[in-house]
C-alpha cells in the first residue's frame, strides 16, 4: 500500500509515513515529529495504553495510527484527549445513523464504546512542544475472538465495524475523515454539551481508584476541565475525578 498526499487529504498539511508493520507508531511520531505528520501502520505489535502495563494490539485490517500536532500552531477549546474522544464518536455516529440497534458512547476519557463494547481508544501524550495522538480503531473483529484488547479485567469486550456495518469500510477513506473531524472538533467551543450527552453512563455504580483512595458512585458529567463528575454512594458527595482506574463496573 502506497500514499501520498495528493491521495490523503490531510487539514494539518502534514506529511504520511507508512509501515506495514511496527512496534508502535506513538514511538515512531517521537522519534520524528513534524506538525500534521500521521504514522501510519496494518500491524502494531506493542502499541501502548493508558497504563504503562497496558498494550494496544493491533490487527491488519484495524485502523492505527498516530497524528502529531505542534503546540504553538494549534489552539484547544477544551482537554485534548476529550477533543480527540469527541471527534471519533462523530466520524462513527455518521457511519451508525441508519443501522439499528446501535448505541454510540464515550467512555470517559478515552474510548468509544458501541453497545458497550469497545470499538475505538485514545491516547494522547505531549512532548517537546508537540501533541502526539495515538488512535486505535477496530474495523475486523471476528464474533469468536471478541476480547478485550488491553488485556486487562474489568473489561469491555471488542467489536470491529465490520461485526456491525454490512458494507466494508475502506479504513483510508475512514483515516481522511477522522482527520477533517478533528480538525473541526479542536476549535469546537460548544464541545463540553457535546461530549456530555454522549458520556458514557450505566444505571448501576462504578468503582475507581484514584490514588490510594477506592471511590464508588454514580457517573453524572464531564466538567471543562476534563474531570468526571461522579456521585459517591457513600457520602452522596460530588467527586471529581481528573485520572482514575476503573477497579469494577
Amino acid at each position: 500500500m502506497h500514499l501520498t498526499m495528493n491521495q490523503l487529504n490531510n487539514p494539518f498539511f502534514g506529511s504520511l509515513h507508512y509501515k506495514e508493520r511496527t512496534n508502535s507508531t506513538m514511538i515512531d511520531a517521537r522519534l520524528n515529529p513534524t506538525h500534521g505528520a500521521v504514522f501510519l501502520t496494518d500491524y502494531q505489535e506493542e502499541g501502548k495504553g493508558r497504563y504503562p502495563t497496558r498494550k494496544w494490539i493491533s490487527y491488519p485490517d484495524d485502523l492505527t495510527f498516530t497524528l502529531t500536532l505542534a503546540q504553538n500552531q494549534i489552539t484547544l477549546a477544551g482537554p485534548l484527549p476529550l477533543l480527540i474522544a469527541l471527534s471519533i464518536y462523530r466520524v462513527m455516529m455518521s457511519l451508525f445513523s441508519q443501522v439499528e440497534r446501535c448505541h454510540l458512547s464515550i467512555k470517559w476519557p478515552n474510548d468509544i464504546l458501541l453497545n458497550s463494547r469497545k470499538l475505538a481508544g485514545i491516547l494522547c501524550q505531549s512532548y517537546d512542544d508537540y501533541y502526539f495522538i495515538g488512535i486505535g480503531l477496530n474495523i475486523h473483529s471476528r464474533k469468536d475472538e471478541l476480547q478485550d484488547r488491553e488485556n486487562h479485567l474489568p473489561s469491555f469486550t471488542a467489536i470491529g465495524l465490520n461485526d456491525v456495518l454490512s458494507s466494508r469500510i475502506d479504513k483510508y477513506i475512514l483515516l481522511e475523515k477522522i482527520l477533517q473531524t478533528i480538525h473541526l472538533t479542536l476549535h469546537d467551543i460548544q464541545w463540553l454539551t457535546y461530549f456530555n450527552q454522549v458520556l458514557y453512563k450505566p444505571t448501576y455504580p462504578i468503582t475507581y481508584e484514584v490514588g490510594s483512595s477506592i471511590i464508588t458512585g454514580y457517573i453524572e458529567y464531564t466538567s471543562s476541565e476534563g474531570a468526571l463528575c461522579i456521585r459517591d454512594i457513600s457520602s452522596n458527595d460530588r467527586v471529581y475525578i481528573y485520572a482514575g482506574e476503573v477497579i469494577r463496573r
